[in-house]
């Protein structure tokens, strides 16, 4: 057997056993309490002889903390964190016992499973089987397991840190709980996400001053209404997009192509583009371009020639462009059109068509004012559309952006996207967004921010 499968099997019975100890939360400090698998896993770390120690603010409520000493003083130490509680069980809803911990058609089932008795034992079991193997960390490690994150924490992570402090003071980072479920490809390779950051909790204290009067006269100055609208006026806010730097920085370090990678969306809509009212085609001039330079030939007549040519046309032709197109010679990034040409254009529809350089009016590329349009088009101006099963693929700039030059694109080319959503779309309009480098993997946004 090999290692990996070793550690997987260990992992394994770590969490059947931490799932067969029930540590139901019902909040407000109702729960059967965290004690017996505090003392578990503190007797696992003791196994180890990894010093730890029990704590909580009552013989129930139990978080255990454990000091894995690193090599280098000179380094910030990590947290690896984990819960101990799990939330209660709806038991006409489920089909096995929810504390039996049962393996049936290799998945294990039970209270924890998910959250997170999974995430402990993978945490313990990782530790195990590289201590056992001689590893010591270069920085100081602690290990938490907390009690009550289900019921937000007063006894358990908040109690830890008011009260020893010293096991986090000197941490820049902790890892802990899923970054997102796990995904499985189709040659069965399963990915398992990091997330690198959440939306968290802005608590905030409004107060509406008003005339005090009797229920039976109307009152103008009324505080519940006043309150009311702020409540609403908060709620249909729409703050700015952000990209955190954890977010850039992933999105750098995986395009590690010898060559520099473009950065993607892929926006998944609620569309069914086989509907005229329900597909997407239209253009956008990101504010920092998408850093390619744009090849472009202009189709018009011979008093058009010098007008085009100094606005920056690459090729600029009449008939005789038409010729070269018909005989495959396309070595240009985007064709642009006067209205006289394109008559003589249509035949040529199935050989731009597929390619996506045929002019349209919708797009732009059918124009009257060649130096705005060229002008624009050189400055960045794209089109981009929705394919068959109404997904947008687009790039909005290269991986050696800076963090503001993507954020920036990025917002952009969402506004575009939803202030161009089709007439006939009903309800929700973004199923999902990712972002990616070239060769990169994907990085899920939350639609949140967005909206």
């Amino acid at each position: 057997m090999s290692d990996i499968n070793i550690l997987e099997n260990n992992v394994v019975e770590l969490c059947r056993d931490l799932i067969k100890i029930d540590t139901t939360n019902y909040g407000n400090n109702d729960s059967v309490g965290e004690n017996l698998a505090a003392e578990y896993v503190s007797e696992f770390l003791n196994s180890l002889k990894i010093q730890n120690q029990i704590i909580g603010p009552d013989q129930k409520r139990c978080s255990v903390l454990a000091r894995i000493e690193g090599s280098s003083k000179e380094l910030p130490d990590l947290v690896l964190h984990g819960h101990l509680d799990v939330v209660p069980v709806e038991k006409d809803k489920w089909t096995k016992d929810a504390f039996a911990a049962d393996i049936d058609k290799d998945m294990l089932w039970g209270r924890g499973a998910v959250d997170m008795k999974n995430g402990n034992a993978m945490i313990l079991g990782s530790i195990s089987h590289l201590i056992k193997e001689g590893w010591k960390p270069k920085r100081n490690i602690t290990i938490a397991m907390f009690a009550d994150e289900e019921a937000g924490g007063q006894y358990g992570s908040h109690f830890a840190v008011n009260n020893y402090g010293e096991y986090f003071e000197n941490a820049t980072e902790a890892v802990g709980e899923v970054g997102g479920f796990s995904h499985t490809l189709s040659n069965g390779i399963r990915l398992y996400l990091i997330e690198t950051a959440q939306k968290g909790i802005a608590w905030m204290k409004l107060t509406a001053k008003g005339t005090a009067g009797h229920g039976s006269m109307i009152n103008s100055d009324n505080a519940i209404s006043k309150i009311s609208k702020a409540i609403d006026s908060i709620a249909n806010h729409k703050f700015p997009i952000t990209l955190k730097d954890s977010v850039t920085h992933l999105l750098q370090e995986t395009a590690t192509a010898k060559f520099i990678e473009s950065v993607e969306l892929h926006a998944n809509l609620n569309i069914d583009p086989k509907y005229a009212d329900q597909q997407l085609r239209t253009t956008v001039t990101l504010p920092h371009g998408v850093g390619k330079s744009v090849r472009i030939a202009v189709l018009t007549n011979e008093a058009n020639f010098n007008e085009a040519s100094e606005a920056g046309a690459d090729i600029v032709g009449s008939q005789d462009l038409i010729d070269d197109i018909s005989q495959g010679n396309i070595n240009f990034d985007l064709l642009i059109a006067t209205p006289d040409m394109m008559p003589k254009l249509a035949k040529l529809g199935r050989v731009l068509g597929p390619k996506g350089l045929m002019p349209s009016p919708k797009s732009g590329t059918v124009s009257t004012t060649l130096t705005e349009t060229l002008s624009d088009f050189k400055k960045g101006k794209f089109e981009y559309k929705a394919d068959k099963t109404g997904v947008v693929h687009v790039s909005f700039g290269k991986a050696n952006f800076s963090k503001n030059q993507l954020m920036e694109n990025l917002s952009s080319l969402y506004k575009s996207i939803e202030q161009n959503r089709p007439s006939g779309v009903k309800g929700k309009y973004f199923k999902s967004l990712f972002i990616c480098s070239s060769m990169g993997p994907s990085i899920q946004l939350d639609l949140n921010a967005f909206d």
